[in-house]
């Protein structure tokens, strides 16, 4: 059967002092204690991320530079649809300022029409590794990156 490469993108790149993207990825990156701030997907060539004043994209480019990737091999099959057709379902969906600003305190709200970038890279866990989804906390990209990789090699130990 054909396969897929889902890889899963960490940024970290460094923004001037102008840039308005400075104060929010160095909030997000003290906070988690973590040199990345923002995560993307990347399916055949193209990332779909969630961007501040954008919301849920799919681009050709990354909207900032990648700094670690995580990438899965999977069969393009159902499982691999469903998938492929809820991230696509995302596209032009707002971008969850509350989510990301209540999960610094710990506090999880869910808005099925708003997604910050975490909270798209999900939607894999949720077709792949459901038994590794929280209800209860909003994952930091260091988070989301951690439980990739614990799955990633605790899959190949099977």
């Amino acid at each position: 059967m054909d396969k897929v490469k889902i890889t899963h993108n960490f940024h970290n790149t460094k923004f001037s002092i102008l840039d308005y993207r400075v104060i929010g990825s160095n909030v997000i990156k003290m906070k988690n204690n973590d040199k990345y701030f923002h995560a993307s997907t990347l399916i055949d060539h193209w990332y779909y991320e969630s961007v501040v004043f954008k919301g849920v994209v799919c681009n050709r480019k990354p909207s900032t530079k990648v700094g670690y990737s995580i990438t899965f091999e999977v069969p393009r099959d159902d499982q691999f649809r469903a998938y492929y057709n809820e991230l696509q379902g995302q596209i032009g969906k707002g971008y969850d300022y509350k989510g990301v600003m209540l999960g610094f305190f710990g506090i999880k709200i869910q808005d099925d029409h708003r997604y910050y970038c975490n909270e798209l890279n999900n939607i894999f866990l949720k077709h792949y590794a459901p038994e590794l989804i929280s209800e209860k906390t909003n994952y930091s990209p260091k988070d989301l990156r951690l439980l990739l990789m614990a799955w990633k090699y605790g899959q190949s130990q099977v």
